[in-house]
This record gives C-alpha cells, sequence and structure tokens, in this order.
C-alpha cells in the first residue's frame, strides 16, 4: 500500500480530528471537528462563521490536522480554504459530509461554512507494532 494511502485510510477509519488554526495575535488555536476525506483526498470539514477557526482562516490559511487510533497517528499539514454557502460546490460538500456524518445535518445552517483542506506535509507513526512504522512526506505534490 502506497503511504498517502495509508494516511487517508487511517483518516477515513476515524470520526473525529484535531484542527490546529493561527489565530491574528500568532497563537495556535486547536478544536476537535468531524472529519470527511472526499475522493480527491482533499480533508473536508465544517464550522460557523463566527468561529474563531473561520477568523483565524481569513487571516491565515496554514493548518494542521492530527488523527489518530491507538498507537497510530497521522499528523498533517495543509494550506486550507474556506467555502461559504453561496458559493459553487457548497451543497456537494454538504452532501459529502452529510454521508459520513448523517447526525450533523441538525447542525448546519446558513452559518454553516465549510473548510477544504489540502495537505502538504504528513507523518504517519504507528509506534503500537513491532517493529514501529514511521515515515514523512514532506512533498505532497511528488508520487510515492
Amino acid at each position: 500500500m502506497d503511504k498517502k494511502q495509508k494516511i487517508f485510510d487511517l483518516l477515513n477509519s476515524q470520526d473525529y480530528g484535531v484542527l490546529s488554526t493561527v489565530s491574528t495575535d500568532q497563537k495556535p488555536e486547536s478544536a476537535v471537528m468531524m472529519i470527511t476525506v472526499l475522493p480527491n483526498n482533499t480533508i473536508l470539514m465544517g464550522t460557523k462563521k463566527e468561529s474563531r477557526k473561520h477568523k483565524n482562516l481569513n487571516g491565515n490559511s496554514n493548518v494542521s490536522v492530527i488523527v489518530w487510533n491507538g498507537w497510530t497517528e497521522a499528523q498533517l499539514e495543509g494550506i486550507a480554504e474556506i467555502v461559504e454557502g453561496s458559493e459553487p460546490g457548497f451543497a456537494e460538500l454538504k452532501d459529502n459530509l452529510l454521508k459520513r456524518h448523517s447526525d450533523a445535518d441538525t447542525r448546519i445552517d446558513e452559518k454553516t461554512v465549510f473548510i477544504l483542506i489540502k495537505p502538504t506535509w504528513a507523518r504517519y507513526s504507528a509506534l503500537g507494532q513491532k517493529p514501529p512504522e514511521i515515515f514523512e512526506i514532506t512533498d505532497w505534490s511528488l508520487p510515492d
């Protein structure tokens, strides 16, 4: 299995991950978020327009995401893009999120925005196996 696929298999196996953004004061802010991986391996999350995440991303689109299952984790860095309700593709993103998290239906409203994250770097660590498996992808644009 290729390295990127191993990372996305872990992301797809979990309902939640931690998203970290950078505030206007250059301080880290993190939140537990529902995570959905789109077919093109872009990470999809949702938030509200009045959230700290939305404000932070308008000033700095650099993010990190971590997902784990026991002793296996994936850390990713990437560039985030905000998609608002009036923009093309919003309805399709909503459908993708609800396929994975049907219980989110009651939380999506006119204040909802979606966050699309394109990974630029990743580290995968499976420390619970012998020998441990650890690798990095430092240039996401290159094939494995």
